[in-house]
């Protein structure tokens, strides 16, 4: 066999060699999703004597409410800041739909010939959902 001024054989074998491993692309939704996914894992723990399993947010919020109601002052901190974002986001999304509500209830009123039985039904059970969340 001959060989080149390299020093390789020529005529037989792959010359470029196993191409490199392509990087992996990290994007801000690659990075989301990766992080949903790894919040969803289950994760073994003992309860109660008995092992059961639970998603890795859950044993999370545990862990951070353990730490909390131990004196922990940072993890106080970030559980008071979990609650405050949390209460915001059910604030702001039953304020969504009390707007829907209202919008809907004045479409009823203002154009009554256009409203079936099944719209009014369905504002009837948003009526009562709504009384829960919001009492007069």
């Amino acid at each position: 066999m001959t060989r080149d001024e390299r020093g390789r054989y020529i005529g037989c074998g792959n010359f470029k060699g196993r191409p490199r491993k392509q990087a992996r692309q990290i994007s801000a939704q690659q990075n989301r999703e990766d992080f949903f996914a790894a919040t969803e894992m289950p994760v073994p723990i003992i309860e109660n004597g008995k092992r059961k399993t639970i998603p890795a947010f859950v044993a999370i919020n545990r862990q951070l409410v353990k730490h909390a109601v131990s004196g922990n002052m940072r993890a106080i901190v970030e559980y008071k800041k979990l609650e405050r974002s949390l209460t915001s986001e059910l604030w702001n999304e039953k304020t969504a739909q009390l707007e829907q509500f209202l919008k809907s209830e004045k479409l009823a009123k203002n154009f009554p010939e256009d409203v079936t039985d099944d719209i009014l039904d369905t504002l009837k059970l948003m009526r009562m959902v709504l009384r829960e969340d919001f009492p007069v």
